[in-house]
C-alpha cells in the first residue's frame, strides 16, 4: 500500500513535469486536480484502510458525506490537508524533476515504469480498471444472468411460486463492525453478554464475501444472498424500483404471513430505506417514533433504538402474527464510536471512546435478552446476532489487540435445524437460508448459495462478479404509478390487477372477502409499498399518512376509492375496470387544508433534498420546471400567462437575463411569481447580484441558500417570499385586474418544411385507439396514414431471438399468457395480442420491411446494434435508438445509423458537437421535457444538421402530437407520435430537407 502510494505520487509528479503550461491558472488547474486523485487514494486509505477498490469508489457520495460530516470532522480535515499538501508537492516535485530530467526519454520510461506498477494486481490503476469493468459489465435480461451464473432457470424458485408456512418469530441483530476479534481473550471484557450467549447456543464463524463489506451491502445481502454488486452509484439504484425479482428473504417471510420490520437510526442513510421498500419491508427510524430522542449524525443513539425495539416486541407479543424484527446499531462506527454519554454512568471507562461503545453495544444485547426471558419470549423466537462487515481503516487504536479478522453469527437456533456445522466456516450469502432454516420455516426458495459447489464461496464471488452485477440490475422493476393507473378485474372476477399508465402490472392481488376491502398504500412516488385486506369495521383504523387505495367488488362490478392527505378521495365505479388519470391524482395531490381553497394557481418548490419534481398549475394547465429559477408573468392575453426557467445555478448569462428580467417587470409594475427548483441560487451569490435583489425587495432571494425551496409572488401588491429547506407549496386565485398585455419571453418561431422523416409512428403506432402493440396491424395502419419511420421495441425469447414487444410484462398482460417470461420464440408468436394483433420476430419484420421499401425501422430497447443489424434485411434502412457510448461507437464502426439517448448523451466528456461528428452521429433522442432546459445545445443541433426526435409525446396534459408540431418542431426536429398529426400524404413530400 505504501509503495503504491509513493510510486502514484512520483507517477503524478513526473506526469506534471513533462507539459510546460504558460497559463499561471491552467498550471494550478492541472496541479489540483492531480492532486485530487492522489487524495482519492489517501481518503480510501483513511476510511477502509486500503487503497481504493470497488467498495470505496460505490460509497462516494457527497450527500451521505454532508449527513454525517460532524462524525467525521477529523479524517475530513486529514483529507483536506492532503489535498493541500499533495498539491504543493507535486508543484515543487515536478519544477525540481524538470530542471533535473533534461530528456524526457528518461520521464517518460519513468512514467511507464509507474504506470507498470500501478497496474499490478491490487495496485491503483488496477483497482480502478477493475471497478470500471465491474460497473460496465453490460445489461442482461434475468434468465440470462441466472444462465451466466450456471444456475438452470427451471430449478431457481421465482417469488410468484414461493410457497412458505411460518415457524417461529425471529430477531436479527446487526453491529456496526463489532467482528469476531471482539470476543476474543484480549477483548473479551468488552463482551460480557456475548461471551455467555456463544457459551449457550450456537457459534459459527463467518467470512466477508467480496460486496458485502460496507453496511448497505452487507444489509442487501443478508435479504437476498447476493453480493451488493450495481453499476448505478450506491443504493440510489433503488430510487425509482418497485420490485426486486430475486428471490430473497423478505419474499419468503412474507410468503409464511410474517410481520417483517427493519429498525436502524437513520434510513434516509445510503439510500437504505429506498432499498427496504423495494423488497417491501418496512423500515423505522427517528421520523417514525412517537418518543422524540436526541438526533446525532447517524439518526438517533442504539440505546434509544432498543428501546423503540422493546415496545414493538411487546406490541408483537400480543398479536398471532409471527414477526421478523431486523436491528442494525451503529455505535461501533469507525474510528471512533458514536459517543453516548449516558453510558459513562452505566459502564466503567475503556481504553478508547470505540472501546466503551463496544462495551455498551454488548450490555444492549444483554439488556434485550433479559426482556425476552422475562417476557417468556424465548421458547418460540430465534435470534442472530452477527457484525454487518469487518471495523474499517486502520485509524482505529483497538485494532492492536485484534488477532483473527473475521466476521460471525451467533443464534439460538438447533444446529440441525439450520443445516451447517459449527465447526464448518459460513458466508455472508448463507444468512437468508440459515435464518429461515433456524426458524423452522418450511419453504421451497433457493437462494445464490444452493447452487455454489465450491468449498470456498469468494473464489466463485470473486470469479463471477459482472455477472452477479448483471443479476442484480436485471431484477430491478421500475414501475409507479405517477403518471396515473388502472385496475381490472381477471377472467375468473376473484381477482385483479393494477397496472401503471403504460399498461405495465404493477401488482396483483386477490379481491377481499365480504364486508372488507383491499387497502394498497403508495409512498412518495406513487409506488405500491402495502397491501391488506382490511374490515368495514376497521376502515378508520391503520390509516396511512400517504395516498392510499381502497378496492373491492361485486360481482362484476369494480369500486375503487382514492384517498390522499387530508382523508379527501376520488371514488369510482365501473364494469371490470376502473381508471384513475393524471389529472385525478394532480387533483388529490392539490387538496390544502392550510392553505386558500379552490385557487386557480398552484405552485410546488422542491430543494434539490427533496428529490421530487417542481411545477405550476394556472388553471387547468401544468407546467413542470426544471433546475433554476422560474419566472412567470401574468398577461391579459387569451395564454393568461408565460414563462421562462433561468438556470441560476450553472449559468452565469442565465443569472444576468434573471436579474435584467426582474428589474424589468419591478418597473413595469406587473403581476408576476418566481418558483424555484433543486439548487437554483450557487450563480446568484455574487456581490452585485444581492445588492441589485435587495434594492428590488427580494429580501429572502438574496438570502436564499444553494438547494433551498423558493416561492414569490406580488399578487397581492407587495412582494410575498417564501423559503424551505425541503418543499413549499402554495393556492392562489387568479387574479382580477391583470392589465398587463406586454410579451416579455416570446421566441421568435421557428420555420420547418414539414417533412415525412419527422415523425416516427411510436411502437408502430396506435391501432383501434391502442398503443404499444408493436404489431404488424400497426404497423399497416400507420403506413396507411402516411408513416415511413416505425419505432418498434425490441427485446429477447429465452433463447436470446429478437422479437417486437415493449417488455414482458405489458406482453403477458397484452396476450392473457399466465406462465413465466421470458418465453420462447414458438409461444411468443402462438399468442396474439388482445386475440387479435399479430407478433412480430425477426423473420416477421423483415418481411414486412420487405414488402414496404419505402420504410425505415428504427429500435427501442436493444443495445445491440451490430448483432440486430446483421439480421435485419436492409442496413440502410435501419436506425437504432442506442443506450451506451459503447454501443454507439460499435454503430459507427460498423456503419449502423445510430441515434444516441439522453443517458450516453450526458456521459460525452468535452464538446459534444465534436464527439458525435467524429462518431458520424446525425440522430439524437431526448424527452420534450428537457426543452426548455436544452434549447442551446437544441440550437447548436441545428447549425450542425443533427436531427433531434422527442419523445414523452402525450404524457403531460395538453402536450399531444397537435402541440409538439405548432409549438415544438422547429426547435427539435421530429417526433414519436402515436397518430398522424400533419394533414398531407407521403407522396408530396420527400425524405430530405
Amino acid at each position: 500500500m505504501i509503495i503504491q502510494l509513493i510510486v502514484l505520487f512520483l507517477v503524478l509528479s513526473t506526469l506534471r513535469s513533462v507539459f510546460v503550461i504558460k497559463n499561471r491558472f491552467f498550471c494550478f488547474a492541472v496541479t489540483f486536480f492531480l492532486a485530487i486523485l492522489f487524495t482519492i487514494q489517501i481518503s480510501s486509505v483513511i476510511v477502509t484502510g486500503e487503497i481504493a477498490d470497488y467498495r470505496f469508489y460505490e460509497n462516494i457520495n457527497i450527500s451521505d458525506i454532508f449527513s454525517v460530516a460532524g462524525f467525521f470532522l477529523k479524517e475530513g480535515v486529514l483529507i483536506l490537508l492532503s489535498l493541500i499538501c499533495s498539491s504543493l508537492l507535486i508543484h515543487y516535485l515536478s519544477l525540481i524533476l524538470r530542471a533535473k530530467v533534461r530528456l524526457k526519454s528518461i520521464a517518460f520510461l519513468s512514467l511507464l515504469v509507474g504506470i507498470i506498477i500501478l497496474s499490478t494486481s491490487g495496485g491503483i490503476i488496477n483497482n480502478a480498471f477493475s471497478t470500471l469493468q465491474l460497473k460496465y459489465s453490460g445489461n442482461a435480461s434475468f434468465a440470462e444472468a441466472l444462465s451466466l451464473l450456471q444456475i438452470n432457470d427451471r430449478e431457481y424458485t421465482y417469488k410468484a411460486k414461493i410457497k412458505a408456512s411460518p415457524g417461529k418469530n425471529i430477531i436479527v441483530l446487526s453491529l456496526e463492525s463489532l467482528e469476531k476479534a471482539y470476543l476474543d481473550e484480549n477483548l473479551k471484557h468488552l463482551t460480557p453478554n456475548l461471551s455467555k450467549l456463544i457459551k449457550e447456543h450456537s457459534f459459527y464463524t463467518m467470512k466477508q464475501v467480496p460486496g458485502g463489506g460496507w453496511t448497505s451491502a452487507s444489509m442487501y445481502t443478508a435479504i437476498t444472498g447476493i453480493p451488493g454488486f450495481f453499476g448505478v452509484h450506491g443504493n440510489s439504484i433503488f430510487k425509482n424500483n418497485y420490485e426486486n425479482k430475486l428471490t430473497s428473504l423478505a419474499d419468503v417471510l412474507n410468503s409464511a404471513g410474517y410481520d417483517t420490520q427493519y429498525f436502524l437510526g437513520k434510513k434516509e442513510y445510503s439510500g437504505v430505506d429506498d432499498m427496504l421498500k423495494t423488497f417491501g419491508i418496512t423500515a423505522k427510524s427517528e421520523k417514525d417514533f412517537l418518543q422524540k430522542y436526541e438526533k446525532v449524525d447517524w439518526g438517533i443513539q442504539d440505546m434509544d433504538l432498543f428501546s423503540e425495539f422493546k415496545k414493538e416486541l411487546l406490541a408483537k407479543k400480543k398479536s398471532e402474527k409471527p414477526f421478523a424484527l431486523f436491528l442494525s446499531t451503529i455505535s461501533t462506527h469507525f474510528p471512533n464510536g458514536v459517543p453516548d454519554k449516558r453510558m459513562d454512568s452505566i459502564l466503567p471507562a475503556q481504553k478508547s471512546r470505540l472501546e466503551l461503545m463496544v462495551s455498551a453495544t454488548d450490555y444492549l444485547i444483554g439488556d434485550l435478552m433479559d426482556f425476552l426471558k422475562a417476557e417468556d419470549m424465548f421458547s418460540n423466537t430465534v435470534f442472530y446476532i452477527y457484525p454487518d462487515h469487518l471495523l474499517m481503516g486502520n485509524a482505529s487504536g483497538v485494532l492492536e489487540d485484534f488477532n483473527e479478522r473475521s466476521l460471525y453469527l451467533l443464534t439460538n437456533a438447533e444446529p440441525q435445524n439450520i443445516g451447517y456445522s459449527v465447526k464448518k466456516d459460513i458466508y455472508q450469502i448463507d444468512i437468508p437460508k440459515i435464518i429461515l432454516n433456524g426458524a423452522q420455516i418450511e419453504h421451497n426458495g433457493k437462494f445464490l448459495t444452493d447452487f455454489i459447489e465450491d468449498l470456498n464461496k469468494n473464489i466463485f464471488l470473486n470469479n463471477n462478479s459482472q455477472h452477479l452485477l448483471r443479476l442484480n440490475e436485471a431484477a430491478l422493476k421500475t414501475l409507479n404509478c405517477a403518471e396515473g393507473f388502472y385496475i381490472e378485474m381477471n377472467k375468473d372476477l376473484n381477482g385483479f390487477q393494477l397496472l401503471n399508465h403504460e399498461g405495465l402490472v404493477v401488482i396483483s392481488e386477490s379481491l377481499p372477502a365480504k364486508k372488507s376491502f383491499r387497502r394498497i398504500v403508495f409512498d412518495e412516488m406513487m409506488r405500491p409499498v402495502e397491501s391488506f385486506e382490511i374490515s368495514l369495521k376497521q376502515s378508520d383504523l391503520n390509516v396511512p399518512i400517504l395516498t392510499f387505495l381502497d378496492v373491492f367488488g361485486a360481482n362484476d362490478d369494480l369500486y375503487g376509492s382514492l384517498k390522499g392527505k387530508y382523508r379527501f378521495g376520488i371514488t369510482k365505479k365501473g364494469k371490470r375496470k376502473l381508471s384513475f388519470s393524471k389529472i385525478d391524482l394532480d387533483l388529490l395531490n392539490g387538496i390544502d387544508l392550510e392553505g386558500e381553497p379552490g385557487g386557480d394557481i398552484i405552485l410546488n418548490s422542491n430543494s434539490w433534498n427533496a428529490k421530487k419534481a417542481s411545477s405550476f398549475k394556472i388553471r387547468d394547465k401544468e407546467e413542470n420546471i426544471y433546475r433554476g429559477l422560474t419566472v412567470i408573468v401574468l398577461n391579459s392575453t387569451i395564454s393568461e400567462y408565460e414563462f421562462k426557467i433561468f438556470d441560476t445555478h450553472g449559468s452565469e448569462s442565465e443569472t444576468k437575463e434573471f436579474i435584467s428580467t426582474l428589474t424589468a417587470l419591478h418597473k413595469d409594475s406587473v403581476k408576476y411569481i418566481v418558483l424555484a427548483h433543486d439548487s437554483a441560487a450557487k450563480s446568484l451569490l455574487q456581490s452585485v447580484y444581492i445588492t441589485k435583489l435587495k434594492e428590488l425587495g427580494f429580501l429572502k432571494l438574496s438570502a436564499l441558500l444553494g438547494r433551498q425551496a423558493y416561492i414569490m409572488h406580488n399578487l397581492n401588491g407587495n412582494i410575498e417570499e417564501m423559503v424551505d429547506d425541503m418543499s413549499l407549496y402554495l393556492d392562489l386565485p387568479f387574479p382580477k385586474d391583470i392589465k398587463n398585455s406586454k410579451i416579455y419571453f416570446a421566441e421568435p418561431k421557428v420555420r420547418f418544411n414539414n417533412n415525412i422523416d419527422r415523425y416516427i409512428a411510436h411502437a408502430g403506432g396506435t391501432i383501434d385507439g391502442i398503443k404499444y402493440t408493436d404489431s404488424k396491424e400497426a404497423l399497416d395502419y400507420s403506413y396507411g396514414r402516411g408513416f415511413r419511420l416505425f419505432e418498434l421495441d425490441i427485446i429477447k425469447t429465452i433463447e436470446g431471438d429478437f422479437i417486437a414487444a415493449h417488455d414482458w410484462g405489458h406482453w403477458k398482460k397484452e396476450t392473457g399468457f399466465d406462465g413465466d417470461t421470458p418465453v420462447s420464440r414458438k409461444e411468443f408468436l402462438n399468442h396474439k395480442i388482445r386475440g387479435k394483433y399479430t407478433p412480430l420476430d425477426m423473420e416477421g419484420i423483415n418481411k414486412w420491411f420487405e414488402v414496404h421499401p419505402d420504410a425505415i425501422l428504427v429500435t427501442d430497447k436493444v443495445d445491440e446494434p451490430v448483432m440486430f443489424a446483421k439480421q435485419f434485411v436492409d442496413k440502410k434502412r435501419l436506425m437504432m435508438e442506442l443506450f451506451s457510448l459503447q454501443a454507439i461507437e460499435e454503430a459507427s464502426l460498423y456503419g449502423v445509423t445510430a441515434m444516441i439517448s439522453d443517458i450516453p448523451l450526458s456521459q460525452i466528456r468535452g464538446d459534444v458537437i465534436s464527439y458525435l461528428k467524429e462518431h458520424k452521429i446525425d440522430y439524437v433522442t431526448m424527452s420534450r421535457r428537457s426543452i426548455v432546459r436544452q434549447k442551446n445545445l437544441l440550437t447548436k443541433f441545428r447549425e450542425n444538421n443533427i436531427k433531434v426526435y422527442v419523445y414523452h409525446v402525450n404524457f403531460d396534459k395538453g402536450k399531444d402530437e397537435e402541440f409538439v408540431h405548432d409549438n415544438e418542431i422547429g426547435l427539435v426536429y421530429g417526433m414519436y407520435a402515436d397518430k398522424w398529426v400533419p394533414a398531407f400524404t407521403p407522396e408530396n413530400n420527400s425524405l430530405k430537407e
